[in-house]
């Protein structure tokens, strides 16, 4: 996947079968102007959770500053509710432009975040 800054992409997570809520992730990529180190990436990530009926929340609208070549992860976690979300991003400089592999993990298991609180 190969592309200009700023890179948008757009992409829906669905939930278990027996559910009738889905999600949707939207991330955008765009380069931080930096004298000192020009290959910074701020990467956004916005998750909204879609209901039955046309309704959605923002569940999470996390941010990232990233090194090119250097994978970056934020975890989010609601202890009450049990549920989380872990964003991992890698950007790469390629031929001109930029690729960036994303990841969005959504979870009710507090165990399936890699064992963090």
């Amino acid at each position: 996947m190969r592309t200009i800054i700023p890179l948008i992409l757009a992409f829906t997570l669905s939930a278990c079968a027996s559910s009738p809520i889905g999600y949707r992730t939207d991330v955008k990529v765009a380069r931080v102007t930096s004298a000192t180190d020009p290959h910074q990436y701020l990467v956004e990530f916005k998750i909204t959770q879609l209901g039955g009926h046309g309704d959605s929340a923002v569940l999470s609208a996390p941010s990232l500053l990233v090194n090119a070549g250097q994978e970056s992860q934020v975890v989010v976690m609601d202890q009450e509710k049990k549920t989380g979300i872990v964003c991992t991003v890698l950007v790469k400089e390629v031929d001109g432009g930029v690729e960036a592999a994303t990841s969005v993990t959504i979870t009710k298991d507090p165990a399936g975040l890699g064992g963090r609180p």
